[in-house]
């Protein structure tokens, strides 16, 4: 599982370390996102590049 750590040192009351505290926090969850983000990048560009035929993508502004 992939973590990313936290550690946070501790000083006592002179300011000397006496120690640490290490948090790691699970990014499994964001690595498979953006595992799926790549993997449907990867599709649609190469949709387009293999088209064949002319693509493209028009902003379409709603007004009343």
């Amino acid at each position: 599982m992939p973590f990313v750590p936290y550690p946070t040192p501790l000083f006592d009351h002179a300011g000397e370390f006496v120690g640490a505290v290490n948090v790691l926090v699970d990014i499994s969850e964001l690595k498979t996102s953006e595992q799926r983000i790549t993997e449907s990048d990867t599709r649609f560009r190469e949709i387009f590049k293999n088209a064949g035929v002319a693509v493209w993508e028009q902003l379409r502004l709603h007004r009343r």
